[in-house]
């Protein structure tokens, strides 16, 4: 009844709008990247899944704790 990020007539405690915003801008990632001249693009990232587009084309990736986290994607 006390607890949570919602008070009983159901308006958002502060606590609310500070994990908002951490979802929403902090542990968010979203990048427009350019490749070198090699082809290859690179950025840092939260685990999770991601959609990738390329020239209109979706892919979708995961970033794992506990797996290298190199992709290749032929175009």
């Amino acid at each position: 009844y006390y607890g949570g990020l919602i008070r009983f007539d159901f308006t958002p405690k502060p606590a609310y709008y500070t994990i908002k915003n951490l979802f929403e801008s902090t542990w968010h990632t979203e990048e427009d990247l350019m490749s070198d001249a090699s082809g290859k693009a690179s950025f840092r990232g939260f685990y999770g899944d991601y959609e990738v587009v390329i020239n209109g084309k979706v892919y979708n990736l995961t970033l794992s704790k506990d797996d290298s986290n190199c992709f290749t994607l032929t175009i």
